[in-house]
């Protein structure tokens, strides 16, 4: 009972922290501030592990499902070996599906290190936006944060939306939680070591491998959007997760051909929200 009562003690430090500190009025911000605004979506802040981390927000029926979208990789470089000071995305694909989607309850999820302050006072370590973007840490204070919005908001089941990394991270997410409906991936870097391999990166030190993951959620509904026009999301790397998945994995793929790795999907998104799911048991 008393680990019980930490726990919840904990949880309540948190949700006071939700709507506390200012927005920075950086030029992406405003970007950011924009999209949302366009949606619906009212921006809070939420403490988790090592992080205060910016989420966006519309829920309006308690007790039903949530679709909640999170962001790609943002500015993390400046060249390729050059990381930015400052991963928060020009171009904010994931927050702009989400502006898009029509649902009772939409929730947007920056990645760590993007929009925000970091809980303690140092800066946020470039490592969590490079080799370390999907590490244990990233994964679990994640975790926490889609817990503490569950709690806040009372939204039901989840269903995952991630773009580009956010796929990876998505993956991830849904492997450790017990209340993901269905998973959707947009341009989703899904397969790690294939993804190396056709790009001749260096492998993510300290990161999760989304692929090893595929088997263990095999039983969600899955669909994974790739671009006809992206060089950078291809369909080998969805067809190596797909086969880390098994036979009979309720995986699909669906190709929008116009689509490049960020360009051309929040016009066709509330179409391509619509698309069904596989059903589950077929090859």
């Amino acid at each position: 009972m008393a680990g019980e009562r930490k726990k919840n003690a904990a949880a309540a430090v948190l949700l006071i922290a939700l709507f506390a500190g200012g927005c920075s009025f950086t030029p992406r911000a405003e970007i950011a501030a924009r999209l949302a605004e366009s949606g619906g979506l009212r921006r809070v802040e939420i403490a988790a592990g090592p992080f205060i981390l910016t989420a966006f927000a519309r829920v309006t029926q308690k007790g039903r499902p949530a679709t909640v979208y999170i962001e790609g990789d943002g500015h993390a470089w400046l060249g390729r070996h050059t990381p930015s000071l400052d991963p928060t995305p020009d171009d904010p694909v994931g927050l702009k599906l989400a502006a898009r989607d029509g649902g009772p309850n939409v929730i947007y999820l920056a990645r760590p290190c993007q929009y925000s302050r970091m809980a303690a006072p140092v800066a946020c370590p470039v490592k969590y936006w490079t080799a370390a973007r999907f590490s244990p840490v990233v994964i679990k204070t994640m975790n926490d944060e889609l817990d503490i919005l569950k709690q806040h908001y009372g939204f039901g089941k989840i269903n995952l939306a991630g773009y580009s990394g956010g796929g990876a991270v998505s993956v991830l997410l849904a492997a450790r939680r017990h209340d993901v409906a269905t998973l959707r991936t947009v341009a989703g870097d899904i397969d790690s070591a294939v993804m190396g391999q056709m790009h001749g990166l260096s492998p993510l030190t300290g990161s999760l491998a989304p692929e090893d993951a595929a088997r263990a959620i095999a039983h969600i509904p899955q669909i994974h959007f790739i671009g006809g026009k992206d060089t950078v999301i291809t369909p080998a790397i969805y067809q190596g997760y797909k086969e880390m998945s098994g036979q009979g994995a309720c995986v699909a793929r669906h190709i929008v051909a116009d689509a490049t790795h960020n360009g051309g999907w929040a016009r066709v998104w509330p179409a391509l929200l619509k698309e069904p799911f596989p059903v589950c048991g077929q090859k």
